[in-house]
């Protein structure tokens, strides 16, 4: 094998550690299965979190179509969408 050394910036070795953390791989084989574009198994509640999530944009959905016509330009929804999605990228869903 061939020793590669590269620099990332520090938002990038956070997103790196965060991710061999999830996946429970050491540093090597996390960015190997990241550039070979293999599965990278998310271990831990990750999957329950998930889930979670997505029942949180549904109900955010429900609560929407629920909600009055006369009262939606009043409220936006589109922030804990956002959320929900920062959220799942987090996790690398």
């Amino acid at each position: 094998m061939k020793l590669i050394t590269f620099k990332i910036t520090e938002e990038e070795e956070i997103r790196l550690e965060q991710g061999m953390e999830n996946s429970g791989m050491n540093r090597s084989d996390y960015i190997r299965a990241c550039i070979n574009a293999n599965p990278i198994q998310v271990i831990g509640k990750s999957k329950e979190f998930y889930q979670s999530l997505h029942k949180i944009l549904s109900a955010v959905d429900k609560a929407e179509e629920e909600l009055p016509t006369a009262n939606r330009n009043n409220v936006s929804f589109d922030s804990i969408r956002e959320e929900v999605f920062n959220a799942c990228q987090l996790l690398n869903l």
